[in-house]
């Protein structure tokens, strides 16, 4: 067998796999959506960009919903101090993160 022809296969059955686990994969890792990022205004997106904000933490321990400047609001969604009370996920975070003292 030709190796471009080897690679070609190797490369159409890579796709099939991928494919096929694909949509479980991201039906267990998208987050909830609190907002639609295209309604927010240029502010606000600037404003999430400069705190390095990302709807889903990395770390278990440092999340919105165990921030001092998190409120609460329905399901896993609240609002943000630092993003002059714009929505935010509750398991996302931004390089301001400050624990909730107690």
């Amino acid at each position: 067998m030709p190796l471009i022809a080897r690679r070609g296969l190797i490369a159409q059955v890579g796709l099939v796999m991928l494919a096929a686990t694909s949509p479980s994969v991201f039906a267990q890792v998208a987050p909830a959506r609190c907002y639609d990022p295209a309604t927010l205004g240029l502010s606000q997106r600037n404003r999430r960009r400069s705190l390095g904000y990302v709807d889903v933490s990395g770390d278990a321990g440092k999340q919105c919903r165990e921030c001092a400047f998190f409120t609460a609001g329905s399901g896993a969604c609240g609002t943000c101090q630092l993003l002059t009370g714009g929505p935010v996920a509750a398991g996302g975070v931004c390089g301001s993160f400050a624990r909730k003292p107690g």
